[in-house]
């Protein structure tokens, strides 16, 4: 187990064979502080998870707001005809840009 000194910091690694399940009394190499090391915690069996307030372990009832229609408004037979661009269409026709001449040449 890793522990350490709380005087100094320094890091100690200990076996845990080591410490009695009293626990035991460290001396520091780098402080010589004595210091009090109990043994690790044995792994506690997980308690059940605790509900939240309000929530029961039935399953969950359907709502009635869940059962109405979308908001979504279909589309007119005016604006399905519309010509709108799309992204990702064809770009603008465009004239190349003048040549520039380089340092060094001629035209």
């Amino acid at each position: 187990m890793k522990v350490a000194c709380p005087t100094c910091s320094a890091n100690l690694n200990i076996d845990d064979s080591k410490i009695p399940a009293g626990g035991a009394r460290i001396k520091c190499p780098t402080c010589k502080n004595i210091f009090p090391v109990k043994p690790p915690a044995a792994a506690a069996p997980a308690s059940p998870a605790v509900p939240l307030p309000g929530i029961t372990a039935a399953s969950a009832q359907r709502q009635d707001w869940e059962d109405e229609p979308t908001r979504a408004v279909p589309l007119s037979q005016a604006m399905a005809g519309a010509n709108v661009p799309l992204p990702g269409g064809a770009a603008p026709a465009f004239a190349a840009p003048p040549s520039i001449p380089l340092p060094g040449t001629s035209r």
